[in-house]
């Protein structure tokens, strides 16, 4: 099946590079990487430029001003950037194990969107892990309290899609998505009103969920490391939580106005 890989990223061009190293390896290789760029700066095309030298499929870069954070409207410019019909979404702070993109494939179906787990790695596994010259974190690495989700097994991973992605909790991170781009057109994308951090994916799941797309859970694949960072702190955290409810209510339309829409051609 034919899938762009769509990364974004904003300032961070030492963990985009190791995000781009981990694709490097990967069993299935996507057939086109988008770059959702939130305004870097001249190091993060300098990166990108190197690695559409190392990597044999095309890289597109797609930028906007720095405006604060506008993870919404980058993705969104993304997917209309994409060619193919099914996106793999990952941010550009992560590092994939190497059956990560197969994982994503081997469960994907009409009508359903994919949303999967993430490791976060404590500060000092992560600069272990940037001081080494690996692509992907190594099992062994794992601390105790995480492992689980870094076990891998696609007989466990096919039995408990469908009884995850069921759980009433609209629970997902854009980290770690992937969906059609005919369902993102289905509820016009990532809701651009959600500047600055936090819960533009819970809105955007609910969302989907409201207009009838599906949630499968990737658990025992999809495996991914989260790089250790500063938190982000929620801007307005109670009027967007009950923006979420509201949707999940269907007290707001699933359909969002300010999206997706005005970037296709």
């Amino acid at each position: 099946m034919s899938f762009s890989l769509i990364i974004t990223t904003y300032n961070n061009p030492v963990s985009l590079e190791r995000c781009l190293k981990s694709v490097a390896v990967q069993t299935v290789m996507p057939n086109e990487i988008v770059i959702g760029d939130d305004g870097s700066t001249e190091e993060t095309k300098i990166i990108i430029d190197e690695w559409k030298l190392k990597i044999p499929v095309p890289i597109v870069h797609v930028w906007q001003e720095d405006k604060g954070f506008r993870a919404s409207r980058i993705r969104n410019m993304s997917f209309a950037q994409a060619k193919y019909d099914y996106l793999i979404v990952v941010d550009g702070d992560v590092v994939m194990e190497r059956h990560f993109l197969e994982d994503h494939l081997r469960i994907a179906k009409p009508g359903y969107f994919i949303c999967g787990s993430r490791i976060r790695m404590k500060k000092l596994l992560t600069r272990r892990y940037m001081e080494s010259h690996l692509s992907t974190v190594p099992l062994g690495w794992v601390p105790k309290d995480r492992f689980l989700n870094a076990v891998r097994c696609a007989l466990l991973s096919r039995l408990v899609a469908d009884i995850y992605g069921q759980h009433p909790l609209d629970k997902g991170r854009s980290c770690n998505m992937s969906f059609w781009k005919s369902d993102v057109a289905k509820v016009n994308g990532f809701n651009e009103d959600f500047v600055g951090w936090g819960l533009e994916d819970s809105d955007f799941i609910a969302r989907m969920r409201r207009a009838g797309v599906k949630k499968r859970f990737l658990k025992f694949g999809g495996i991914l490391y989260h790089l250790w960072h500063n938190e982000r702190m929620l801007v307005d955290g109670e009027a967007r939580t009950k923006w979420v409810r509201g949707v999940i209510d269907g007290k707001i339309p699933f359909y969002c106005t300010n999206g997706y829409n005005q970037y296709i051609k």
